[in-house]
């Protein structure tokens, strides 16, 4: 049997034990020795035993080395090293040769070699806690930034697949845009507060504070002068941005019926096309505020969109299922409204006015969407005006991420009929929050909500797959008008310069597979290896 030894004096307070257990049997006389080992701060969470020995590790962040008779080796704390942050702990440790790795409590993982202690290589690094929505670009370096409810904000690398860089916030973390010169980045907070951020340095140019609800929205007009800034309490703020020193406020929106959920300037920067959680697509004025009267759910004649993230519209409609309870009055006359990208323009057609006969948000008013992270049955219509939480265009093609976990790929313009045709593509084990291209529009990023994963994807002409990227078994939506170009088996999408197109999975940050998941989703645990990506046909 074993039994646990006791310490021989009363433990201080804030002091922990680490107790050896003893074996006793007719063969071994019990060793009556009181053997115990304190540490100064913390509890003590992971002990691994191997050849060499014992490591133990816990919430001080270091990690302590013992021989086979418990006497001490080493002791190596991260919070002194080279991934030092404030809060890092240690919460499971393995000792092999030379190697340690450490898992944290922030879903990392650090390998450290004897010979450079003080240098933890990160094998795995990724958010963790609650929701994972915030993603923005930066518009000139291969970077983008994520902002999450674990309260921090990461930097990465497109090119290294790295997170170079990390900021703790004071809060959860909902948004994040960066400004048109990559200077700035603005970050959105669940208490309603908007920290502007200074980049790459990552310290704080100012705070906005006007708000008490998550803002879930923020974007930079074409030349960097106004920021705007969509919350849950449905109002839209606009603020001088044009200096570091200013941020004052330029106005506001009436309440608007709904949380704001997406926004985009025109390329003027006098109009702000907003979407909201009830299905509406309006537009306001900007830096006023005013809503446009009249408007009828279209543009002014002739309108240049500087972006295009709207879910709504007649020029996205193909992305929602057929079944969708959403009413268009079919307008009388078809005029044009048009986007502008960084590389090439396109032009569309203006959405009707949408009447959504869907029951009210109301529990999505004070966190955009409570999913558990239990994926939903597979759904390919529709019936929910938040269904889609994001879209983003580039070269003629439109991307779309959704609550039943998929990414989806459509030619742009999509046509005002329902339930384009398709390419849909697997491996977030939940609702797909977010999805950005890059500039160039060579990758793709997409966020899971409750699998805190960052997917990156290469965008290239189907028919062959590079060298050393994955490909992802995509599905055929099966529905809609395709070009007569499309062959079965191809690309489901043919692009307006009519090259075939679909996504490879390149890299994704870290997928941790969640506790009872659906069987065919745990093929999917493997994500960040070598392994290729598993759809769910």
């Amino acid at each position: 049997m074993f039994h646990a030894s006791r310490a021989p004096n009363p433990v201080p307070s804030g002091i922990r034990q680490l107790l050896l257990l003893h074996h006793t049997s007719p063969s071994f006389p019990l060793n009556t020795s009181q053997t115990a080992f304190t540490f100064p701060q913390g509890a003590i969470f992971s002990m691994h035993h191997g050849a060499d020995g014992y490591a133990t590790a816990g919430k001080d962040g270091a990690f302590r080395l013992w021989d086979q008779s418990f006497a001490p080796i080493t002791c190596v704390n991260l919070l002194d090293s080279s991934v030092a942050y404030p809060g890092l702990s240690i919460r499971s440790v393995c000792w092999a040769g030379d190697r340690i790795a450490c898992g944290t409590q922030d879903s990392e993982i650090f390998e450290v070699t004897v010979q450079d202690k003080l240098h933890p290589v990160a094998l795995a690094q990724g958010h963790a806690d609650g929701e994972l929505w915030g993603l923005a670009v930066h518009p000139r370096e291969p970077l983008f930034l994520t902002a999450s409810d674990d309260r921090t904000v990461r930097v990465w690398s497109t090119a290294s697949h790295a997170c170079t860089a990390r900021k703790a916030l004071p809060a959860e973390a909902r948004s994040a845009q960066f400004s048109p010169a990559g200077d700035r980045v603005a970050v959105g907070l669940k208490d309603g507060r908007v920290l502007v951020l200074r980049f790459p340095e990552l310290t704080q140019a100012a705070a906005l504070a006007d708000r008490q609800e998550a803002v879930h929205s923020l974007k930079f007009s074409p030349d960097g002068a106004v920021l705007a800034v969509g919350c849950n309490d449905g109002y839209v703020d606009f603020y001088n941005a044009a200096t570091n020193d200013g941020f004052g406020r330029l106005g506001s929106s009436a309440r608007l019926a709904s949380f704001v959920t997406q926004m985009d300037f025109s390329t003027d920067g006098t109009l702000l096309q907003v979407n909201l959680g009830n299905g509406e697509r309006l537009f306001l004025r900007a830096p006023g505020g005013g809503e446009l009267a009249g408007s009828g759910g279209k543009p002014p004649k002739g309108t240049y969109w500087h972006t295009w993230t709207s879910v709504f519209g007649e020029e996205v409609n193909g992305i929602w299922g057929r079944s969708h309870r959403a009413v268009a009055a079919q307008p009388s006359a078809v005029t044009c409204s048009k986007i502008l990208l960084p590389l090439s323009p396109h032009c569309c057609c203006e959405s009707p006015p949408q009447k959504i006969h869907a029951q009210p948000p109301q529990h999505r008013m004070h966190t955009h969407h409570p999913h558990t992270g239990t994926p939903a049955p597979r759904a390919g219509k529709y019936t929910d005006a938040n269904d889609v939480n994001a879209t983003d265009i580039c070269k003629g093609l439109v991307v779309s991420g959704d609550d039943f976990g998929r990414v989806k790929l459509f030619r742009y313009p999509t046509g005002p009929d329902k339930g384009a045709r398709h390419r849909s593509y697997g491996g977030h084990s939940a609702h797909v929050t977010n999805v950005r291209f890059t500039p160039d529009c060579a990758t793709l990023l997409s966020t899971g909500g409750a699998d805190h994963a960052v997917f990156q994807w290469r965008l290239h002409a189907a028919g062959g797959q590079p060298d050393g990227h994955y490909h992802s078994h995509s599905e055929d939506s099966g529905t809609g008008e395709v070009s007569p170009a499309f062959r079965k088996g191809a690309a489901c999408i043919v692009p307006c310069n009519a090259q075939r197109t679909r996504l490879h999975l390149a890299i994704c940050t870290r997928v941790a597979p969640q506790p009872g998941s659906h069987p065919s989703l745990r093929r999917r645990s493997g994500l960040c290896g070598r392994r290729g990506v598993r759809g769910t046909d």
